[in-house]
């Protein structure tokens, strides 16, 4: 099982999260979960975990500024930001720091299901089959950002469906 944390401020989010999502059954062990992030780092202290689900709007230490952390003390962490903020700015934030995933709430079973499936085969050290990528460049704006997520969505979109597609 890999040790999974979840971090939210909303008491009603972070016990659903982990009283009514079969963790267990994905491969996961909730260890911990807060609702802020001084508590986190609290337990990182003394504790290793795997994954860690994090809000991004919390008071005092947002959960970018969570990620920067547990990146210092446990780099090999897994992070994944769950949010009910669509917006840009915390997902590109959140791309340089490498977090792998930004879910929207409320999200869906079917979602956390596929993403946490695949991050366990990640764990376990079977090879996801991926399209090849060409490396993405630095961006120095939003703008060039937000138009390379959306080539490369379209991109994968593409890829995805070709053989199904109505020729």
């Amino acid at each position: 099982m890999y040790r999974l944390v979840i971090v939210d401020d909303e008491y009603e989010i972070r016990m659903g999260l982990s009283n009514y999502i079969p963790w267990d059954e994905m491969g996961f062990s909730v260890v911990g979960v807060f609702g802020d992030a001084a508590s986190v780092l609290k337990y990182l202290e003394t504790n290793q975990i795997d994954v860690l689900l994090t809000d991004v709007r919390m008071p005092i230490m947002n959960g970018l500024e969570l990620i920067q952390e547990v990146r210092s003390v446990s780099p090999s962490t897994i992070c994944l930001i769950l949010s009910g903020y669509k917006d840009f700015e915390y997902a590109r934030e959140g791309i340089a720091l490498g977090v792998r995933h930004f879910i929207v709430k409320p999200t869906k079973y079917s979602q956390l299901s596929e993403i946490f499936s695949s991050l366990k085969k990640e764990l376990d050290g079977v090879t996801v089959h991926r399209p090849e990528r060409v490396a993405t460049p630095v961006f120095n704006s939003q703008e060039t950002l937000h138009q390379s997520l959306i080539i490369d969505a379209v991109k994968s979109y593409v890829e995805k469906n070709l053989m199904t597609a109505n020729l």
